[in-house]
């Protein structure tokens, strides 16, 4: 290209030599187009520079059509050039003043377009629609709503509002700033030149607020009033519908983008997987991928992405041989994802398989690549790895820094932490710590008891570094000055906070006061917490441990009081007191264990309860059913999937409590089917009812979660008449039940040594068999319910009016029988 223009100047300088006036016009004519196609054509500044040295050569730069269009060029590769360019023109037209803004528009600095639109009003040009557009542009992108307030007001004085392009440019710099009322409402005055881009403009905005359903709703009046979809709003759709979680609007989606023929674009097919990656149908995503006639790495990383978020880290390898396979190179993004899941399911063989990838594959080592290999290596405990790949990396930001110094302090190198974090100040004149920095320095300082040099660096933040610390700063210090007894400095600083506290730094600071037994701060920092409405079981634990390491039995209401350690997907709480009350367990089991780890969370239930002779119950999500009579839609398990539960049940002689209210504790969509299990309850052991005879479960409503909450009332007190005869009124009037009672009544008044009470007692058990072997009408009865709720719920499109019918009739069945 290069080469192409510079004959073409040297042509152009003999044209200029062999110029007769008789063919002036005709010559000047071919000259200036053939200079302004190769301004067209250049690609580089140096480019322009030398046909710009030419027009001052030549006098050509006098001409203002000419100068105009060398503006327009140099302003797509230097604005700083064009500028220059611009600055020495004495008679500057609109033409050029639109070029500098459209130049400032998409460069890196576009708050100069602001000056120079004032400088072009003031020079009493009338505007047009162009100039408008390239500086509201430069307002969205500057974040400068104010300036674009004051463009609009002048867009509606000039009566140019009619001009779709210029109504287009100002929905999206409302949308930019999330003012999307005033968008729709710009919009809806409109109603006749919205095209396309209007309505794609808008539903983005819609997605930056978060409101999919409008996106919805807005394609369906787009559709209606027949304008042609194009890549960009079936883009905002499937974003929309893979929010919403909807699967037939998503196959809706999938047919249109068939029916328009769009299915073929490479990042039309991106979306369509992540779509369905969004939903949880994975299956369909995998379909969309394996039909794609050609994938580029951008598809490929998308895929390997969804299925590292699924936990399915065996396909992601799978893949990345696949891709190998088939002579398709990966790049730096197609770790990052990957290494990220690595270590959230603590997969340290497949991470080790990801970094020996990178190094086969020869990836480029850039700093996001490598802070995320670090970070992967140092999580998963394997710290030399992750302090080879630091030293590897040239270039380091902040992120890398703040990766590998968080890598020491969670090892417990807190020594080599600071040492780090003093290096990174000395070495890294273009990096700076941020805050994050200083918070994992300050954690690290605080596991490893280096008071001093945490202080330091806390002031360094504040007085060197000008940072407002925020909670976690001042929490981590709390946590640090705790930790080396300085109890009462602590206390000081938290209540003198210049911001508005959490719990987060007071229940540290309790945690410390139960290391060193110090009640009187411990009971001061109690009642802040009530204070502040932060009411936890957890506090009362901390605080009577207090008063155990204090050696105050007297003020607790236990004779022993402890955490059980936590594990990664679950944990228990438990609490033993002795007064006035039996000896209680409880666990709890939390954090929804995953599909891969819930054995673990039982094998550590059965060796909890072993050799238990407490009252011991257990409440949480157990991710799991004992049959499938506690499951509604899908299709039905295999028998042998629940044997492992159920045997660790039996094994501790836990038992359900009787419950309260529907107890499909979960709702959701698996497999594109309406799925219902109970997967939260309460197990007790025989001690637990022995004593809490009338504890029960109540389950409660969904709100905000796919998961229901569940309340254990427990009532130590034993029925006063539990040894009563109560009659159920359902016997009355059959006739086999009544020759039943009376021919047990005359054998058992037949017996001697059998008193009146005996007698009772013989009969209520009669009574009971019968209605144990005669129960058979309201089961199925029941069965029947679950079956046409099984049906409702797994349709396409359910009658909710019914699944709430049919659940009250479940209810109900359950509570007569």
């Amino acid at each position: 290209m290069a080469s192409a223009i510079t004959f073409r100047t040297y042509a152009l300088r003999r044209m200029s030599l062999h110029t007769t006036a008789t063919t002036t016009t005709s010559v000047e004519s071919s000259l200036f187009q053939k200079l302004i196609e190769d301004l067209r054509c250049c690609r580089d500044v140096a480019q322009v520079s030398r046909i710009h040295g030419y027009m001052v050569k030549t006098g050509i730069d006098k001409d203002d059509f000419t100068v105009s269009k060398l503006i327009a060029s140099s302003s797509l590769q230097d604005i700083r050039y064009a500028s220059s360019i611009f600055e020495n023109v004495s008679n500057t037209n609109l033409f050029m003043f639109n070029t500098m803004l459209r130049g400032y528009s998409i460069s890196d600095d576009p708050q100069r377009a602001f000056p120079l639109f004032n400088l072009l009003r003031a020079k009493f040009f009338t505007l047009d629609r162009f100039s408008f557009i390239a500086t509201l542009k430069s307002c969205a992108r500057e974040s400068c709503s104010r300036f674009g307030e004051g463009v609009h007001a002048i867009v509606l004085r000039s009566g140019l509002m009619p001009f779709t392009d210029l109504r287009n440019a100002l929905l999206h710099f409302y949308c930019v700033f999330g003012r999307i009322n005033d968008a729709r409402k710009l919009f809806d005055e409109m109603p006749q030149r919205v095209d396309a881009v209007s309505f794609s403009t808008l539903m983005n905005g819609y997605l930056q607020v978060c409101k999919p359903a409008l996106v919805l709703y807005l394609f369906r009046d787009m559709r209606r009033n027949e304008i042609i979809v194009n890549v960009s709003t079936l883009l905002s759709f499937l974003s929309a519908t893979g929010d919403l979680g909807d699967l037939l609007g998503a196959e809706c989606a999938y047919g249109l983008s068939l029916k328009t023929g769009l299915d073929l674009k490479l990042h039309l097919i991106t979306a369509l997987i992540g779509m369905y990656g969004k939903i949880g149908d994975i299956n369909s995503a995998r379909r969309i991928f394996d039909c794609a006639a050609s994938k580029d790495v951008v598809i490929w990383n998308c895929m390997i992405d969804l299925y590292a978020k699924m936990g399915l880290l065996e396909e992601c390898l799978w893949l990345l041989r696949q891709m190998k396979y088939e002579q398709m190179k990966p790049n730096s993004s197609t770790f990052v994802g990957l290494s990220s899941s690595c270590v959230s399911y603590e997969a340290s063989s497949i991470g080790q398989s990801v970094g020996d990838l990178v190094e086969e594959e020869r990836i480029i080592f850039d700093a996001v690549l490598g802070t995320a290999l670090v970070d992967m290596y140092a999580k998963l405990g394997m710290l030399d790895k992750a302090v080879e790949m630091f030293n590897r990396m040239k270039n380091k930001d902040v992120k890398s820094w703040t990766a590998m110094i968080s890598g020491y302090g969670a090892h417990g190198l807190a020594r080599e932490a600071i040492n780090l974090f003093y290096k990174m100040e000395d070495e890294s004149s273009k990096v700076k710590p941020n805050k994050i920095t200083f918070l994992v320095v300050l954690n690290a300082c605080s596991h490893g008891g280096l008071v001093m040099e945490g202080i330091t660096c806390f002031k360094r933040m504040v007085e060197v570094y000008r940072f407002i610390p925020e909670v976690e700063h001042y929490g981590c210090v709390v946590d640090l000055l705790g930790r080396a007894g300085q109890l009462e400095e602590a206390y000081e600083l938290i209540k003198n906070l210049p911001i508005t506290s959490d719990s987060t730094a007071w229940r540290a600071l309790l945690a410390a006061c139960r290391v060193y037994g110090n009640v009187d701060l411990g009971g001061l920092v109690r009642i802040k917490l009530v204070e502040m409405g932060e009411r936890s079981f957890a506090d009362a634990i901390l605080l009577a441990g207090t008063h155990a390491v204090a050696g105050n039995p007297q003020e607790i209401k236990a004779d022993r009081v402890f955490v059980v350690g936590l594990i990664e997907i679950s944990g228990s709480l438990a609490l033993l007191w002795k007064r006035e009350r039996p000896v209680v367990f409880v666990t709890f089991v939390y954090g929804e264990p995953s599909q891969y780890d819930k054995k673990e969370v039982w094998e550590r239930i059965l060796r909890f309860g072993a050799d238990r002779k407490e009252c011991w119950g257990i409440v949480g999500d157990f991710n799991d059913i004992m049959h499938n009579g506690e499951k509604l839609g899908g299709s039905s398990r295999g028998v042998s999937s629940f044997v492992d539960f159920v045997e660790i049940l039996e094994v501790c002689e836990m038992k359900e409590l009787v419950g309260v209210g529907d107890s499909s504790t979960w709702a959701g969509v698996r497999y594109q089917k309406s799925i219902q299990c109970k997967l939260d309850c309460c197990f007790s052991n025989k001690q637990w009812r022995n004593v809490f005879s009338k504890t029960t479960q109540t389950f409660m409503e969904r709100l905000g979660s796919d998961h229901c909450s569940v309340m254990v009332n427990m009532f130590c007190e034993k029925g006063q008449n539990r040894g009563a005869f109560r009659f159920d009124k359902r016997l009355v009037g059959k006739h086999k039940v009544e020759d039943t009672i009376g021919e047990l009544w005359r054998r058992a008044r037949g017996i001697k040594n059998l008193n009146l009470m005996d007698s009772l007692g013989e009969v209520r058990k009669a009574v009971g068999n019968w209605k144990r072997d005669n129960s058979h009408n309201s089961n199925v009865r029941l069965q029947s319910l679950r079956h046409e709720l099984e049906l409702e719920t797994s349709s396409l499109a359910p009658g909710w009016e019914r699944v709430g019918e049919l659940k009250s009739k479940i209810c109900l069945n359950n509570k007569r029988k």
